[in-house]
């Protein structure tokens, strides 16, 4: 499935809040965005991310062209500076894992 038809996938999915997601991580909702996108937003206790739809659909188009996804690939990708980033971590793992 191409990048669109994953964040769609994504959308279907996880749809109501506490779902889990991995270790201690889970999905809270799908929150929009004043561009009109939504974010896949997601909390571990008090610490509450989200993972703007550019990053699910352009990991995934990348995956597919062979590209290894990892937090480097975020960070050069997205101009981030930090490889600790829970939500690079997250995005990594709903490619890994619903693929």
């Amino acid at each position: 499935m191409n990048g669109d038809e994953f964040y769609q996938f994504l959308r279907n999915l996880y749809n109501f809040e506490g779902q889990h997601i991995q270790r201690n991580r889970y999905f809270i909702r799908w929150l929009q965005k004043p561009d009109g996108t939504f974010s896949f937003q997601f909390g571990s206790g008090a610490n509450i991310k989200a993972i703007p739809r550019a990053w699910l659909v352009e990991a995934k188009n990348a995956m597919n062209n062979d590209i290894v996804i990892n937090a480097h690939w975020f960070n050069n990708h997205f101009q981030q500076n930090n490889n600790n980033d829970c939500r690079a971590q997250t995005a990594i793992w709903l490619l890994n894992n619903h693929n």
